[in-house]
């Protein structure tokens, strides 16, 4: 039903439906190959930097999680266009195309 719930909404799932299941996973920490970094920068310089990131990085895939939905758009295409493959999911796309 929900990935979080607060508790109010926890009460209400477990009310409405007939014989609820929940499902609770446990780990709280990023599995240990997964890594994690946050690099403040001015707006105009993100992309440049990202750019950079990427030349020096040699993982098979990564996430980058964008402020907008027109920054996600366009931040797949400058990545395209950069000769990344990139794919950019968010709102305005149909659950097909996510």
């Amino acid at each position: 039903m929900f990935s979080a719930m607060a508790e109010n909404i926890r009460k209400l799932a477990h009310e409405v439906p007939h014989k609820p299941v929940t499902v609770q996973v446990g780990h709280t920490a990023p599995v240990n190959t997964v890594a994690h970094a946050l690099y403040p920068v001015s707006q105009h310089l993100k992309t440049t930097l990202l750019l950079e990131l990427l030349r020096h990085t040699d993982t098979e895939s990564i996430l980058i999680f964008t402020r907008t939905k027109h920054r996600a758009k366009r931040l797949g295409q400058q990545l395209d266009n950069a000769v990344y493959k990139a794919a950019s999911l968010q709102g305005n796309l149909s659950q097909n195309r996510r």
